[in-house]
This record gives structure tokens, C-alpha cells and sequence, in this order.
């Protein structure tokens, strides 16, 4: 008597099946992954933050309740160094870079003397995990001053702000406040206290992602085609944790070139003032948004859909503007 006999296998049309639902698993399974992957980096991005926060404050509290200058210069008195350094020197031995910092040499330039071989340091605190990989920002073997390194320089991602320029208070319509200046100060440091318009309400540190490399809106490098993240880019001329020109002011960048607003040659257009231009602006790699250190230590995520007049005020130490940030 015959036995049916067992089929073995799939049949393509299952097989079919298989694969398509698969597939479709994997492109569901893949945005989740990558929003929890910016999940936890931006909580990293966070924490960086806050550790400088830390530092900048138990810095203040060894310094007469003051924050150290954000860049020194011949012009600056005792007890700062009067060579070019960046404020980040100064606050490194307050977190865990003290060993780091044992051999840095005040007496001269950052870049000068023994300090370049202690400026190619990549420091992780000083380094957002959503941003692209340092190693991958461009090959730039100088200093800004045209000292030849051996790596280049280690890479910082959050800056202080000098001022908010009185073009960005004209090109959209504001007031300039009697005080546009920023919680840090070139060459003198800041007691807290000249603080008025609140440590709660004002920014100490913002994000300003990816230089050395130049990355316009949304994460594309400047020189490359469109939508491509290939290629070296446009370096600034400044960037990396010791540089002493790293400290910048806010500009704001045209809504259609991106190119940085400059009243002159603007387009007459409202400015774009978040993630737009990296060089020199508030810019992140997190999506709709960046973060932002206050003087109060506290961290906040401001989004690109902010107020103009509120992201001026809040960069502002003493203009006596009013501003609300949600926590």
C-alpha cells in the first residue's frame, strides 16, 4: 500500500511570505532602535552638561563666586594668564582632568611651548555622542595660529557666547537691550552676582556641534551635494577644547542658504537660529532642538519652535529682558 509522502520545506510562496514579514518587522524595528539609540545619547549629551555645570560652579566657588573668563588674552590681569587659553583649561581640574592638566603651561599660548601635545586630548565630556565622530570631522594638523600638531586638536562641542549681535536684534525686528553681552567674558572673569536678569534664565554653555568640520541644516556638511554627509567639509578656523578663539557669538544664519546673517548682505528673511550653522551658532545633532547649560547648573532642551525674542534674552547676562524656558 503507498504512503503519502512528507513534504519537506516551503513552498516560494510561503517563503514569500516569510521574508515580507521580515522585512517589514525590520523597518518597523529599526526607527525604534534608532530613537532609543538619540534617546540615551541626548541623556548622555545631558549629563556632559551637567558635569560642566558642576565644574563651572565649584570652579566660582574657589574663584571669589566668579566664572572664569571665556578666553584670556595679553589684555587679562591676575590671577588669569595673560596668553591665549580657553576657560576650559581652567575648569578641567575640576571634574577629573587634573592629571591631564598637571604638565598645561599658563606661561604660554595653548598652542605654544609644551601644550600641543596636551591639546589633542579628546576629552570625553567635552564630546556629544550624537555628533559626529571626531575622527571624522576633517584632518585639521594645525592650530589656529598655524602651529603644526601632530593629531589634530581635541574636539569640543558645547561653547560659551560672547554677545547676541546687535545685526540679529535688527535683521528680526528687536529691541537691542542696554547689555547684549553673554555670561562669560573675554579676558575678565564674571562674578555671579552680575548675573541680573537670573542664573535660571540665562545660558552659560549651548551646543555647537561637529567643528572642525562646517555642518549647515539638517546635518549636512556645508560643501557637500545635498543630503550628502561624506567629504571633509569647510573647517573653521576655530574649534577644540583649548582653543581660545572657540568662544562665539550669536548671528544667526539665513532660512534658505544658511549662510551666516550678516545685516548687510541678508536676504531680509527672519533668521534661523537653531541648528542652522555650526560655525560659530548654537547647532546640534539632536532633532528639533539643542541643549543648553544655565548658569544655575540646570540643563534645558530648547526647540527650534522657541520664541525668537525669548532665545535672545536667555543669552543675554544683564539685558533685563524677560524670559520663560520650560524645565
Amino acid at each position: 500500500m503507498k504512503t503519502a509522502s512528507k513534504r519537506n520545506g516551503f513552498t516560494l510562496i510561503e517563503l514569500l511570505v516569510v521574508i515580507a514579514i521580515i522585512a517589514i518587522l525590520i523597518a518597523l524595528l529599526v526607527p525604534a532602535v534608532q530613537k532609543v539609540r538619540e534617546a540615551a545619547a541626548r541623556t548622555q549629551c545631558i549629563n556632559n552638561l551637567k558635569q560642566l555645570g558642576i565644574a563651572m560652579h565649584a570652579f566660582a566657588d574657589a574663584n571669589g563666586h566668579a566664572f572664569p573668563p571665556s578666553h584670556t588674552t595679553s589684555a587679562s590681569l591676575p590671577p588669569y594668564s595673560n596668553q591665549k587659553h580657553h576657560w576650559c583649561p581652567y575648569v578641567m581640574p575640576f571634574f577629573d582632568q587634573g592629571n591631564l592638566m598637571a604638565n598645561y603651561d599658563f606661561t604660554h599660548d595653548f598652542d605654544k611651548g609644551g601644550n600641543p601635545a596636551i591639546i589633542i586630548a579628546t576629552v570625553p565630556i567635552f564630546v556629544c555622542p550624537s555628533a559626529p565622530n571626531p575622527v571624522s570631522r576633517g584632518n585639521v594638523m594645525v592650530s589656529p595660529n598655524g602651529v603644526a600638531l601632530t593629531a589634530p586638536m581635541g574636539a569640543l562641542d558645547y561653547g560659551s557666547i560672547n554677545q547676541v549681535f546687535p545685526d540679529f536684534y535688527l535683521l528680526n525686528g528687536m529691541v537691542e537691550p542696554a547689555d547684549n553681552s553673554g555670561a562669560l567674558q573675554a579676558v575678565i572673569p564674571t562674578p555671579i552676582v552680575q548675573i541680573t536678569d537670573g542664573t535660571s534664565n540665562t545660558v552659560l554653555l549651548g551646543e555647537d556641534a561637529g567643528e572642525p568640520a562646517n555642518y549647515i541644516s539638517p546635518g549636512y556638511l556645508l560643501q557637500g551635494p545635498a543630503g550628502a554627509l561624506s567629504g571633509v567639509g569647510s573647517p573653521t578656523s576655530d574649534y577644540g577644547w583649548a582653543d581660545s578663539g572657540f568662544p562665539y557669538s550669536i548671528n544667526g544664519a539665513d532660512p534658505k542658504t544658511f549662510a551666516i546673517d550678516k545685516q548687510t548682505a541678508s536676504t531680509g528673511n527672519a533668521s534661523c537660529f537653531i541648528n542652522c550653522n555650526n560655525n560659530g551658532e548654537i547647532y546640534s545633532f539632536h532633532p528639533g532642538g539643542a541643549n543648553l547649560l544655565f548658569a544655575d547648573g540646570a540643563v534645558h532642551y530648547i526647540t527650534n519652535g522657541v520664541a525668537i525674542s525669548t532665545f535672545a534674552a536667555i543669552f543675554t547676562k544683564a539685558g533685563g529682558e524677560t524670559s520663560e524656558i520650560d524645565p
